[in-house]
């Protein structure tokens, strides 16, 4: 690594390695190829986000400028998803591999930016590999939903390279460009709102621009790109206020988040100077220690006392080693709108949010590595001495992205009392039909926080799963108990007590869910079946029929909506809603079971059809292998209608054997007999 190079080669040897720069960074991401989509916020942004899931489109494209969604507003991350929708379909391996390309030119880009700022070639390429080789990017880069660090950072590192060329000749394309990078950045991630301010620090090293200009017209100048960030910042307070993702004081005390930042500062320098233990979540302490945490303990005295004293051995630097506040300060202030005063989450901090802050230690540590060692094979082999055990812990950190299981087990691995991790991991387990296991998960996240929402409410739909349905009564109790206004949980036990036959409770439980989220459509459904079991028709019509407005598809609503209908006497809905439930699910037994029966008995002939009936009872026979005593009933009743009393004779008598009450509808045996098809009031 040399630190000059000869001019009339120079632009030549900058572009070869930024080149070799991209392809050894995407050579090390590599094996992203083979990852799954994660349960971790992947469903959000790609395979359950039905704007997404079209692919780009007019209406994507309107979407993603006009709405906010999971919490955020970052209109060309949506697009960049939508686009590789459109070219890739969902498979998992191209969309990490779009991150990784954006990364590897991030890195190139990162290394020219330095270049043009500085004009010190061996120190930004230190600086770019420690940047882009370093474990703590692999959150960033190996998570499709951290689509938007990449793209934003790729905007940062050319607002950057803009203002470079800005600086050195004052042109007004390298401005518009400048101006352009940083509003396509702030459309990507909005946390790269302090631009300006790095810009600033820019200014006083390495471009040295207040001495021969004065402070003020470097304000003025950058009035344009402040006006963005707030702007940005709104939107973004917006976004997060409208879906509520911003913490509570109530859960989070101010006190609490004062006392996280210097640990939070902390775990970002402790993992970039010694990166292990990296996490999905770090969980933050003040929900570890509900009862025990202080908000002035001694760890956060420690870490406050011990980034005092560093902030002022940088400043002591400055004259000899400008490099070194600025370094310092760029990573500071990067990190000020992700360091919890506002609090979005609940994690104490986050690798991701290291991707631009982690730039200013990278610089920082290579300038002085320069300035302090003359030797240059000593200074190669230091750089290297960092770069390749970096690298090498960047390769295995990658592997623990591999899928949602890897990625929960290693963070319950790494970290004290990761509630979201194990209950994460608890609801993987729970969607791969491995209910018993995800118990012990979501029991063991309880225990690490007794008023953990989650953990609660998935105990209470294990259980139910299960079938213990006072455990689940008891968990979804407690779920309400920490969140009255949870929809879901009282959904959750209306069916607890539907299973038990309370159906006065559950019905008070599904019309509460309904009053809290009225587009539930399970609970229409559920409340239809209530009502139901009630015989109150009229009532489980309508909300049988909610159930079909919302999901046009759920075969088990229209078969309930039939049902019901043909017990108000409105039999073309309920024959159109049974064959409507047999084309949605084929082996829908209940549709073609109740179809049957209406087309092979209903007194009026402009119902009946004895062929399709014989058809769909066989069918509903069949699929329980001859063995359900109503179902034979209804092929008897069918081959009646058909006008083969014989085989009616003999399936109404294997009904009846069958049956628990042998004298049950031996009225129609009888009319079998006498060649008399049945035919209902």
């Amino acid at each position: 690594m040399s630190d000059t190079c000869e001019p009339q080669v120079r632009t030549r040897t900058v572009l070869l390695t930024s080149v070799g720069i991209a392809l050894a960074t995407l050579l090390l991401y590599a094996s992203v190829r083979g990852h799954e989509f994660t349960s971790f916020d992947d469903n959000q942004y790609v395979t359950e986000n039905p704007q997404v899931l079209a692919g780009l489109t007019v209406e994507g494209v309107r979407w993603a400028f006009s709405e906010s969604y999971a919490a955020n507003w970052h209109p060309l991350t949506w697009l960049s998803h939508m686009l590789d929708v459109e070219l890739f379909g969902l498979s998992a391996g191209a969309h990490h591999l779009t991150s990784a390309l954006l990364h590897a030119l991030n890195g190139a880009l990162g290394f020219v930016a330095l270049f043009v700022l500085t004009r010190s070639f061996g120190p930004s390429l230190l600086a770019a590999l420690l940047f882009a080789w370093h474990p703590l990017r692999v959150e960033s880069v190996a998570w499709v939903s951290e689509r938007k660090d990449v793209l934003s950072g790729l905007f940062w590192m050319l607002a950057l390279t803009a203002y470079g060329l800005y600086a050195r000749r004052r042109s007004a394309w390298s401005y518009a460009l400048l101006v352009s990078a940083f509003a396509c950045g702030l459309l990507a991630k909005p946390m790269i709102v302090t631009l300006p301010c790095v810009l600033l620090l820019l200014d006083a090293w390495p471009l040295g621009r207040p001495k021969t200009e004065g402070w003020r017209p470097l304000w003025i100048e950058k009035l344009p790109l402040f006006a963005l960030s707030g702007l940005s910042s709104a939107l973004t307070v917006w976004s997060q206020g409208k879906d509520e993702a911003i913490s509570s004081l109530e859960l989070l005390p101010l006190g609490a988040r004062l006392a996280n930042v210097p640990l939070a500062l902390g775990g970002y320098l402790q993992k970039t100077v010694w990166p292990r233990d990296l996490a999905c979540y770090y969980p933050h302490p003040a929900l570890v220690e509900r009862d025990t945490f202080s908000p002035w303990n001694a760890s956060t005295l420690a870490w406050a006392a011990g980034l005092v004293v560093l902030t002022l051995v940088v400043a002591l630097q400055a004259r000899r080693r400008p490099y070194l506040p600025v370094g310092w300060l760029w990573f500071l202030g990067t990190l000020l709108p992700v360091i919890g005063i506002v609090q979005v989450g609940t994690q104490s901090f986050a690798d991701r949010y290291s991707y631009v802050p982690s730039i200013g230690l990278a610089l920082a540590f290579s300038w002085f590595l320069f300035e302090s060692v003359s030797n240059r094979p000593v200074r190669t082999a230091l750089g290297l001495a960092c770069l390749i055990p970096l690298a090498w812990v960047t390769s295995r950190q990658i592997r623990v992205w591999r899928s949602s299981i890897d990625l929960y087990e290693h963070a319950i691995a790494v970290t004290e009392g990761n509630t979201v991790a194990l209950t994460n991991l608890g609801e993987e387990l729970r969607s791969r039909g491995r209910e018993r296991e995800a118990v012990e998960l979501f029991r063991k996240a309880l225990a690490a926080d007794r008023f953990h929402f989650l953990a609660c409410a998935n105990l209470g739909r294990s259980y139910l799963s299960l079938g213990d349905l006072d455990s689940a009564e008891t968990y979804y109790r407690r779920s309400l108990a920490i969140r009255p206004e949870d929809a879901l949980s009282q959904h959750g036990l209306g069916v607890v007590y539907l299973r038990k036959k309370e159906l006065q409770r559950a019905m008070g439980s599904f019309l509460k869910a309904l009053e809290l989220d009225p587009g539930l459509p399970e609970t229409h459904f559920n409340l239809g079946v209530v009502f139901q079991e009630r015989r109150e028709f009229d009532r489980a019509l309508e909300s049988f029929r909610r159930t079909v407005q919302l999901r046009p598809d759920m075969a088990s609503a229209h078969t309930g909506l039939a049902y019901a209908a043909e017990r108000v006497g409105d039999f073309p809905s309920a024959l159109r809603h049974h064959r409507r439930a047999l084309e949605l699910e084929p082996r829908a037994t209940r549709s073609a079971r109740l179809l049957a029966w209406i087309l092979a008995t209903h007194p009026d002939a402009t119902y009946r059809n004895g062929a399709e009936a014989v058809r769909l009872a066989q069918k509903a026979a069949r699929a329980t292998g001859y063995s359900n005593p109503v179902h034979l009933a209804v092929l008897a009743a069918a081959l009646a209608e058909s006008g083969d009393f014989e085989q009616a004779v003999e399936r109404q008598r294997q009904a009846l054997e069958l049956s628990r009450n042998p004298e049950l509808d031996r009225a129609r045996l009888e009319a079998y007999k006498a060649g008399r098809p049945w035919r209902t009031n």
